[in-house]
């Protein structure tokens, strides 16, 4: 498979050579990933933010298509175990909605997203609020209060999972 194919959001907002880029990429293949590669383009200002923020949302998504999860079985409340967190400072759910609707269009807007998969096996996205992140590192520090404002979304979200 390409490194086209590989990211199929971030080809949708590139114009890159990207023969020209798998063959550079390639000399740092073994040290790191593509997004991290991009990331570092970034940096040096040879590439546009939101396209290591693409790279990085498609890796997400691969490695939950082709994982293999495992559901807590045990009593508690528990943390999804394909949840897969992604900061970013660009809307990346909104711009890929819209450029598979045909407009290309560069969303600047801080958010954390999920990707996680659900019990019946689909791949779900949800914007963490701040009111959600403070019970998810509550849940993380093990004193979570099971009456928390948030916790009733988060579980109806499948995120937390709640076994008796």
């Amino acid at each position: 498979m390409t490194l086209k194919e590989s990211f199929p959001s971030l080809a949708l907002f590139s114009d890159m050579d990207w023969n020209a880029v798998s063959k550079e990429y390639e000399v740092s293949s073994k040290i790191i990933t593509f997004p991290e590669y991009l990331e570092i383009k970034a940096e040096e200002g040879d590439c546009p933010q939101h396209l290591f923020e693409l790279a990085y949302f498609d890796a997400a998504l691969k490695s939950i298509q082709e994982g293999e999860f495992f559901f807590p079985e045990g009593p508690g409340l528990h943390l999804n175990p394909s949840a897969c967190f992604l900061s970013f400072d660009h809307d990346i759910l909104a711009m890929v909605k819209e450029a598979h609707e045909g407009n290309i269009n560069v969303i600047e807007r801080q958010n954390v997203l999920c990707v996680y998969v659900d019990h019946e096996g689909e791949i779900r996205f949800h914007e963490i609020s701040v009111t959600e992140l403070e019970l998810l590192q509550k849940l993380e520090a093990g004193t979570l209060p099971e009456n928390h404002e948030a916790m009733p979304g988060l579980t109806q979200a499948g995120l937390i999972l709640s076994v008796n």
